[in-house]
């Protein structure tokens, strides 16, 4: 958790407050930090092969667009999800050609339309996670 000072309208001085990155939620509670362990994925190549600064530039300009994505869709439902998981898809589309395992970003694309709620959603999700696995596997 991140504070900060602010001085509020009305106010005799400055108040704390806190900027979170999850919404309060007792269910959820540690477990969206957790399903971040699978980008440590993407890191992978430079251990299997040589991997070019190009491919680590856009690895990780790759990561700071979907880091600030990841935490906002948790605060997100219905079809503002569909954007968020678009962005993903391209980011894990762009990135293949330097990066086998960009497919990462396709598997957190299927988590965030699977949030989305309704049946249809949820099948959308399942291929595209299937898509990825099939990717994954002919790499």
């Amino acid at each position: 958790m991140v504070s900060s000072l602010s001085f509020g309208a009305g106010s005799s001085g400055p108040r704390r407050f806190a900027m979170r990155l999850l919404p309060v939620d007792p269910s959820q509670s540690w477990t969206p930090y957790a399903w971040l362990i699978y980008l440590v994925v993407l890191f992978v190549p430079p251990f299997l092969g040589p991997f070019s600064r190009l491919a680590w530039a856009a690895t990780i300009g790759s990561l700071l667009i979907f880091l600030p994505l990841y935490f906002w869709a948790y605060w997100l439902s219905g079809r503002a999800l569909l954007w968020i998981g678009l962005v993903s898809f391209t980011l894990g589309v762009a990135l293949a050609p330097l990066n086998p395992f960009s497919y990462t970003f396709v598997i957190y694309t299927g988590g965030f339309i699977g949030r989305m709620g309704s049946n249809r959603w949820v099948i959308a999700s399942l291929t595209i996670r299937h898509m990825a696995d099939e990717q994954w596997l002919t790499t």
